[in-house]
C-alpha cells in the first residue's frame, strides 16, 4: 500500500508522524511525507520518501516571528505561514499520485489540501490529532480562548451560541483562503470549520488515552483513541558532558521552553531565580543561548540537545511550555511537571496536567520566581504527586497508540469498500 501522510507544524506537531511513517515503512508500505525541508534529517531516519513543501526559509521565517507565541496572535500565524501556504501543493501531489484502492492519506486537521483531496477526490483520509482541543464540543469542552468565556459550567445551547459566534466572527475569516481555494475546484464555501471539517468520517484518531480526554457525545462517530503516541524506548547514551553534571549532585530540574521557541528569555530569567532561591540544580534545554542569562549559576547547566528520554530518568521534575509530546513522556517516566503554556493550544494542555494530579499549571502572565518556586517546591515534597505520577506511568506501560494507529489506517480501504 501507498500512504501519503502530511506534517505540518513545529516539531511536536511533525514527530508524531515520523513515527506512524516508521512504522508503516517498516511494515512493508510505500510513505511519502509531505514536510517542510527544515525536517529532512527527520524523515530520512523513518524509510520514507520526503516530499519537500514550502522552504527552509518559509519555515526559518516563521519560526522567527515576534508574535508566533503570542497568546491571541500566535494561532493565526501558524496557520497564515505555517500550514494554508502548503494546502495546493498538498491537495495537487495526492491528485497525481493517489492509486485508488491502495492509497491512504493521513495527517492533523491543519493538512487542509489532504481534507480537500478527501472530499473532491474520494482518497480516504485518516486524521490525526493530538490534543482533546481538537474536538469541538458542547459537554466538557477544552480549555478555550479567554476572550470566548466558555467555561466547563457553560450550558451546552449556551457554548453551541458562542461557537458560532467565534466561527461568524474569528473562524471563517481566518480561513478564507481555505473557501477561495474550494471555488476553484468546483466545491462549495464551508462555515464552521471547527465543527466537523476537521475529522475524517473514515477515521479520526484521537492521540490520547481516555482518561485525559474522555470522549464526548458529540465527537464523531469515526472516532478512535489509542493513546499517546510515545516513541520507543530511548538507549541512547548522555554525552559526556551531562553525564558529568548530573554525577555531581542531585537529580536537577530540567527547563525546556520548546524547541523551536526563540522567545523565552523571562522564562529562562524565572527559572535562573528559582533555582538559586530554592538552591535546585537545572538543566536549561534550548538551541537559543542568546536568550539565557548571564552567566548562570554553578548549579545550572546549558545544553543545546540532550535525549529527552534518558535524561526524564535522572530528573527531579520538568517545567516546559505544555507541549503535548513532552507532556506525555514526562507522564510515562512519573516525573512531575509545570507547564507554562504561552499558545493558546497549550493551555488545555496545562489545564489537564494539573487536574491529573501529576503536576501544576502556571498562566504566562503569572510566571514569576515565586510563583515557580512555591509550585517546584509542592511537586517535590508532595507524596500524594509522587504517587500519581506513578499511577499513570503505570496505566501507560501497555500503551502502543501508533502501531494500533496504524492497524486501522492499513484495513481503511476495506473498510471503506465494504
Amino acid at each position: 500500500m501507498q500512504f501519503i501522510l502530511v506534517a505540518v507544524g513545529s516539531i511536536g506537531d511533525v514527530f508524531p508522524l515520523l513515527e506512524i511513517s516508521r512504522e508503516l515503512v517498516r511494515r512493508g508500505h510505500r510513505v511519502r511525507l509531505i514536510a517542510n525541508p527544515w525536517y529532512e534529517k527527520h524523515v530520512e531516519k523513518t524509510g520514507a520518501e520526503l516530499v519537500p513543501a514550502g522552504s527552509r526559509d518559509d519555515q526559518e521565517r516563521m519560526l522567527a516571528h515576534p508574535d508566533l507565541w503570542h497568546p491571541r496572535k500566535g494561532w493565526p500565524l501558524w496557520l497564515q505561514l505555517g500550514a494554508l501556504p502548503l494546502m495546493r501543493q498538498t491537495y495537487d501531489f495526492i491528485r497525481e499520485h493517489n492509486e485508488p484502492g491502495e492509497t491512504v492519506v493521513g495527517g492533523s486537521w491543519a493538512a487542509h489540501g489532504a481534507i480537500i483531496a478527501r472530499e473532491k477526490l474520494g482518497v480516504p483520509l485518516v486524521t490525526l490529532h493530538l490534543e482533546p482541543d481538537k474536538f469541538r464540543t458542547a459537554y466538557q469542552s477544552s480549555v478555550m480562548p479567554a476572550h470566548m468565556m466558555l467555561y466547563q459550567s457553560t450550558p451546552a445551547w449556551l457554548k453551541r451560541i458562542q461557537y458560532r459566534l467565534a466561527d461568524w466572527l474569528v473562524i471563517d475569516r481566518v480561513f478564507q483562503p481555505v473557501n477561495e481555494f474550494r471555488r476553484e475546484l468546483g466545491l462549495p464555501p464551508k462555515h464552521g470549520f471547527l465543527n466537523d471539517w476537521f475529522h475524517s468520517p473514515d477515521l479520526t484518531v484521537g492521540m490520547f488515552p481516555e482518561w485525559w480526554g474522555p470522549r464526548q457525545p458529540d465527537w464523531p462517530a469515526s472516532t478512535f483513541q489509542p493513546g499517546f503516541p510515545l516513541p520507543p524506548e530511548d538507549t541512547s547514551q548522555l554525552p559526556d558532558d551531562v553525564e558529568t553534571f548530573l554525577a555531581a549532585g542531585d537529580a536537577p530540574i530540567v527547563f525546556s521552553p520548546g524547541g523551536v521557541n526563540r522567545q523565552a528569555r523571562d522564562f529562562f530569567a524565572v527559572a535562573t531565580e528559582s533555582c538559586r532561591r530554592l538552591s535546585l540544580r537545572g538543566i536549561f534545554l534550548t538551541a537559543y543561548p542568546e536568550q539565557l542569562p548571564e552567566p548562570l549559576p554553578e548549579n545550572v547547566r546549558h545544553f543545546e540537545f540532550v535525549p529527552f528520554g534518558p535524561l526524564l530518568k535522572r530528573s527531579a521534575a520538568v517545567v516546559h511550555h505544555g507541549g503535548i509530546g513532552t507532556t506525555a513522556m514526562c507522564l510515562k517516566a512519573a516525573v512531575p511537571q509545570v507547564a507554562v503554556p504561552n499558545l493558546h493550544i497549550n493551555q488545555d494542555t496545562a489545564t489537564r496536567l494539573a487536574r491529573c494530579g501529576a503536576g501544576a499549571k502556571i498562566a504566562p502572565r503569572a510566571l514569576r520566581e515565586s510563583s515557580l518556586s512555591t509550585a517546584l517546591s509542592h511537586l517535590l515534597s508532595s507524596d500524594d504527586v509522587r504517587i500519581r505520577c506513578r499511577q499513570l506511568a503505570e496505566s501507560m506501560q501497555n500503551m502502543n497508540a501508533v502501531s494500533e494507529t496504524c492497524d486501522r489506517m492499513e484495513q481503511l480501504p476495506q473498510s471503506i469498500s465494504g
